[in-house]
């Protein structure tokens, strides 16, 4: 994650016209195809994928180990 573009990421829904797009802190990802729901799935990720991260090894700190 840490290659990846700074966030947050949002998805761009708030015009009457052009692409829809991941606004970003650098470029923006123009999307071509991508349901709503894809748009939120990968505006969401940046944020969501480091807090996953933080809960499984949380778990895996709190978790005996188990054979």
């Amino acid at each position: 994650m840490g290659a990846s573009t700074p966030g947050p990421f949002i998805e761009g829904r708030d015009h009457t016209s052009g692409s829809d797009f991941i606004r970003t802190s650098k470029n923006d990802i123009e999307l071509s195809g991508a349901s709503l729901a894809d748009q939120d799935f990968i505006a969401s990720a940046k944020q969501d994928i480091p807090r996953l991260i933080a809960e499984i090894e949380f778990l895996w700190g709190i978790t005996p180990n188990i054979k």
